[in-house]
């Protein structure tokens, strides 16, 4: 893993993820209903590591929570308001 902002296609659900995942949650992403419609992302192998606590409410509509290897925020009243900060 690199240091920066997560990039992708995914970043929104990764971020959304994080904000609430707790021990043995699974992110599953599929473009349909059926088995063939799931497929492997790169989002899915790095490395975030593990929840530092519980997400913070930063503002009406915004929420951070910060992992041992990256900083997660979401603010869903901006466009670009979602960022996953990895760590190095």
């Amino acid at each position: 893993d690199r240091p920066g902002p997560l990039g992708g296609e995914i970043v929104y659900p990764v971020a959304a993820f994080l904000l609430v995942a707790s021990p043995g949650s699974t992110l599953s992403i599929s473009s349909g209903w059926y088995d063939e419609d799931f497929c492997w992302r790169p989002e899915f192998d790095v490395e975030y590591g593990v929840p530092i606590g519980e997400a913070k409410r930063t503002g009406p509509h915004s929420w951070t929570r910060n992992y041992t290897r990256c900083n997660v925020a979401v603010d869903v009243s901006q466009r670009n308001g979602t960022t996953v900060e990895l760590l190095a």
